[in-house]
């Protein structure tokens, strides 16, 4: 068996990460933990997506002790610098698999110093690569969201039997919540948004659903047993998960996967110095949990006129805030280009004594672990949702894609740790609805109540990440797996 200080007989696995670079962050870290243990990883993705991690955290490529390596594909035939997320994921198989699969060939063959790799990590959006990895070792999904928009996927192709999906959004709002065996009943609207209406993101769902079910040989998830222990347990119940019949060898926890440790706030094993920003200078004048940050993640963009309304509404509850704005995505290749020209008019000027406008990278663990910020008003993305409960921080939910529904659903109607701003399932918010969900975040009893929800939250996520904690003892089982594969390998 492989030990920690003879990188030669290590257990060696292949990570293949997507486009997204936002995906990659979360398996990066989990690959830092894996180092700390002794396991030797060979990061596999395209030079685009390597250069823009490097830009944004040149430490997750750097290693531990050596025992990180990254091979840089090319990006692939009609690739351009102005392809979106949706055309750099939906073309990855097309551009990439070739290089993708000479290269896991190659590894085989001859991984230098290191022992040939004996299991395979796939980013939820490389799992067309498990057509390459299954015939040759073990092969996981890395997925970054929670249990719950997991359980809801793997059903996809059920309810594409029965006949559910797909459906126009205007015939869904009509329905009633649809059981899953999983889950608590969900309405259609609340469902992953490209897996209910028809079209091409529908139909790659239904392909990423049947690769997991038919391939993947488990699901690694970014979140901690105890926040989701009824899921992780019917998941285990519903498909046997470890049973010989079961094509799952296990479906485990091991998240929280964030920069900053959640138990010491300092810097965590994967080492990724976050650098002190001038926001957090400005953070340290406030007082306790009086401001608010403002974020939609580093892909969801709002309409001009939603970007206004915000705006107002903001000005309008006479709160402090910080406010991570990134251009409208109905702005016209020759409109408005700077800040001023789609915020409303003189907005910069009248705010500037209590508010932050921010329009690049924020850090956003650090702002959400700082005494000051008392919210998050948030797209409901899992990394933030998870980030916003390790600083201990109620949330004001605005979902804008893919399963931020979901977890909307479950922090405002489960955990009770959260605020809905738009009504029902309307995509646009007045200023009043804005201002309203501020102040009764920030300044009302009810505001109260979800700090404390959200405390408990944040007890569950503390001890699942502790040292004696779930995702510790699920990491430690995931690394014996590894060394017991290269065993086999060595002995084969």
């Amino acid at each position: 068996m492989g030990s920690k200080g003879n990188q030669s007989s290590s257990p060696h696995v292949i990570m293949i990460g997507s486009p997204v670079v936002s995906h990659c962050v979360p398996a990066l870290l989990f690959v830092r933990k894996l180092n700390a243990l002794g396991i030797n990883v060979t990061f596999i993705n395209a030079e685009s997506i390597i250069t823009k991690l490097e830009a944004i955290e040149a430490g997750l490529l750097g290693g531990e002790n050596g025992r990180l390596r990254v091979v840089v594909l090319p990006n692939g035939e009609g690739y351009t610098p102005n392809d979106n997320v949706l055309v750099l994921t939906g073309k990855a198989e097309e551009r990439t698999s070739g290089y993708t699969k000479d290269c896991v060939k190659g590894l085989m063959e001859s991984s230098q110093d290191w022992a040939p790799p004996c299991c395979a990590l796939l980013d939820t959006f490389a799992d067309w690569a498990l057509k390459i990895t299954k015939p040759l070792m073990p092969s996981y999904i890395m997925w970054t969201a929670g249990a719950a928009p997991l359980s809801m996927l793997l059903q996809a192709p059920v309810l594409k039997a029965q006949g559910i999906i797909p459906m126009k959004a205007s015939e869904a709002e009509k329905l009633k919540p649809v059981e899953f065996p999983c889950i608590p009943p969900l309405h259609p609207l609340d469902f992953i948004d490209t897996i209910l209406e028809p079209g091409p993101g529908h139909d790659r769902l239904l392909v990423l659903s049947n690769n997991i079910l038919e391939l993947a040989s488990g699901v690694l998830v970014n979140t901690v047993y105890e926040l989701e222990s009824s899921v992780f347990d019917a998941l285990n119940k519903h498909y046997q998960v470890g049973a010989p019949s079961s094509k799952f060898e296990s479906i485990l926890s091991v998240g929280p996967l964030l920069p900053l440790s959640v138990n010491t706030k300092e810097e965590s094993a994967g080492g990724v110095a976050l650098k002190r920003d001038p926001v957090l200078e400005w953070l340290g004048k406030q007082p306790h949990a009086s401001v608010l940050y403002i974020s939609f993640g580093s892909v969801s963009t709002l309409s001009a006129s939603q970007l206004i309304e915000l705006g107002l509404g903001l000005e309008a509850s006479e709160q402090r805030f910080i406010w991570v704005v990134r251009p409208p995505h109905d702005l016209s290749p020759e409109g408005k280009s700077e800040l001023h020209q789609y915020l409303p008019p003189g907005f910069t000027d009248r705010i500037k004594d209590r508010g932050v406008i921010v329009t690049g990278w924020a850090p956003q663990v650090q702002i959400l672990e700082h005494p000051a910020t008392g919210g998050f008003f948030t797209h409901c993305g899992w990394s933030s949702v998870i980030e916003s409960i390790s600083g201990n921080v109620p949330m004001l939910a605005w979902p804008i894609q893919a399963e931020q529904r979901m977890n909307s659903s479950w922090l405002v109607d489960v955990a009770g740790a959260a605020l809905k701003v738009r009504k029902g399932f309307e995509d646009f918010a007045t200023r009043e609805q804005v201002e309203d969900a501020v102040r009764l975040l920030m300044c009302k009893d009810k505001g109260q109540a979800l700090r404390s929800n959200v405390s408990r939250l944040y007890e569950l996520l503390h001890k699942g990440a502790a040292e004696s904690g779930s995702t510790s003892r699920n990491i430690k089982a995931f690394t014996e797996k590894l060394h017991r594969w290269n065993d086999r390998a060595y002995s084969a």
